[in-house]
Parts: C-alpha cells; structure tokens; sequence
C-alpha cells in the first residue's frame, strides 16, 4: 500500500516533463487506461489492448504533447497530465498526414474507429481560447491519493492568473466527480459512436473571472 508520506513526496515533487520520460509515461497512462470504457470500445475484443496504449500514448506524447512543454509528471513517474495550450489543440493537417503511417502501424485494424472517434471529439471542441487536458493518468496503486489534482495544478493554477479557461473530455463518472472537485463543470453528455459508453464535456472558468456565459 502507498503512504500518506510517499504520496506527499510525490505531490510536492511535480515539474514539466522531458522528451527522456516519454516512455515511462506512456506506460502511466496505458496502465491507468487499460479498463477504461471508452478505449474498451475503441479496441473492444482485442487483448493486445495494453501494447496497443502503451505504443499510442508514446506516439502521441511524442510527436504531439511533449513539443507544446505542458506534460507534467512527478519525480518518480507515477501521475502524468498532458496539457494542450490556447489555439494549439488541433493537429494541423500536415502532421495528421505524417502521424498516420504511424497511427496505423500501431492501432491496425482499429484505426478507423479512433479515427472516427478523434472527428467527433473534434468536432465537440470549444473554439474559445483555452488549456485541453488531453490526457491525465495514475498508476493504478497511486490513485485515490491526490496525485491527478497534483498534476493537473501548474495549469489549472495558471489559468486562474492569466483569466483563462479550460476544457477536457471525461469518460467515467470517478473522473468526473474529480474534476468537479477542481472547479469543472459538465456541459454536456456524448457519445463517439453506436454502442458508445458515455462521455462527458467538461469545463473550467478561471475563479478570478466573472461569471458568464460558457461555450457551446
């Protein structure tokens, strides 16, 4: 069982993450991942579901999410949360192109379905100014001890001083609940296809701002 002390240490130890620690967070985020229900039905009935994660979340932290220097993990690589900044949250069609030779040697038959589901995460995005929380993820046995809050804070508490707001994409109610608790609020209830388990929008207005109207 992991202490109050380790999972202090761990907290208090969180700083921008390097291209050095890519692998080890891929592997955070497939474990953290593995039964989530969302990606049970991207890969459903396929059970190289571990590698296939492993190897998409160190593609995408890659050549996506470590160029923009908002992925953030601990010193021990136990939490790790992969931030997009404002207006950079789309991947410019040029790079879509020379990330699908990749994208198909790592999810073979399944990338038509996380093609389609990346088009209609897409298409729900928010085009106000915002940080995305593309992606964040515990190791299994550290979860419950504060650690997704302890990454997620250099951003969140960025946002708060520059006036600016932020969005994710939750897929369980646990995740939900938790982001609730770092001031998001659902804006709406989605599916990435037939058979789909739920999802949900969530956003985040920075608490010195004034109430107004949110997004569509």
């Amino acid at each position: 069982m992991v202490s109050v002390e380790a999972a202090s240490e761990q907290a208090g130890s969180v700083g921008r993450a390097g291209a050095g620690e890519v692998r080890a967070m891929a592997g955070v985020l497939a474990r953290a991942f593995h039964e989530d229900p969302a990606f049970g039905w991207v890969l459903r009935g396929d059970e190289r579901r571990m590698k296939i994660l492993e190897r998409g979340f160190e593609l995408f932290l890659r050549r996506v999410w470590i160029e923009h220097e908002e992925t953030y993990t601990t010193a021990g690589t136990v939490a790790v949360a992969a931030w997009e900044p404002p207006g950079q949250w789309k991947v410019p069609i040029g790079k879509q192109l020379r990330l699908l030779p990749a994208m198909a040697r790592v999810f073979g038959r399944h990338l038509p379905r996380v093609l389609k589901a990346l088009t209609v995460l897409e298409g729900k995005h928010p085009r106000e100014p915002h940080y995305y929380l593309a992606f964040i993820g515990v190791e299994p046995e550290w979860q419950g001890r504060g650690l997704g809050g302890a990454v997620m804070g250099p951003v969140l508490d960025r946002c708060d001083e520059l006036g600016m707001p932020a969005f994710l994409e939750s897929s369980t109610p646990r995740n939900r609940v938790l982001y609730e608790r770092h001031g998001f609020t659902v804006m709406e209830e989605f599916k990435l296809g037939k058979g789909a388990p739920p999802q949900w929008r969530m956003w985040r207005d920075p608490k010195t701002a004034a109430s107004g109207a949110r997004p569509v």
